[in-house]
């Protein structure tokens, strides 16, 4: 049986609306706690939650961002994978809103890489991907265990793809689920 965080984070600006109901409704498994983290410093708050996911002897982390709405059943779905990391479908937050998801990434020495093709993507279940946002993603104690910390860091591309490259040097393979948008 799974014992997870669920890591709420959040800007001083916190929003409540829409995702604050998504939040409510959220199916959490027994065993599962939900804390937030708000704070300009994201980045800070991501270390302090997968810190507090050690700390406190849990198995999962998932992380989910006040800018996000999702369906209820969202973190039971990405749980049955049982993948060390997976990842719904989230969408940039500026236009043209592509999906933060990354099957491919350009040759070496490039740090593009390319977002899911929607429209050419089989919206029925798990890809492999080389890396994906933070929204949503779900992450097996293992993984934190495995990549040293700072697990989330600045840098010249988003601290979500750093900690996917960090991960996947670590010998874990990420996920996408096509089904969870």
């Amino acid at each position: 049986m799974s014992r997870g965080l669920i890591g709420v984070v959040a800007n001083t600006n916190a929003r409540y609306s829409e995702f604050g109901f998504c939040i409510d409704v959220l199916d959490k498994p027994d065993g599962w706690d939900k804390t937030w983290s708000i704070g300009l410093d994201y980045v800070g708050s991501r270390n302090d939650l997968a810190q507090h996911v050690l700390d406190n002897d849990y198995t999962h982390l998932w992380f989910m961002d006040d800018d996000h709405s999702f369906a209820p059943d969202l973190l039971t779905r990405l749980l049955a994978w049982d993948k060390p990391l997976v990842t719904p479908v989230c969408l940039t937050k500026t236009w043209p809103f592509l999906p933060c998801v990354y099957p491919n990434k350009l040759p070496e020495g490039e740090h593009q890489y390319l977002p899911l093709d929607i429209e050419g993507a089989d919206p029925s279940g798990l890809i492999e991907i080389q890396a994906g946002g933070c929204a949503g993603m779900l992450i097996r104690r293992d993984v934190l265990e495995s990549v040293p910390p700072p697990w989330f860091e600045h840098g010249d591309v988003g601290e979500d793809i750093l900690f996917c490259q960090k991960a996947q040097a670590a010998g874990f393979r990420l996920y996408a689920d096509l089904s969870a948008i």
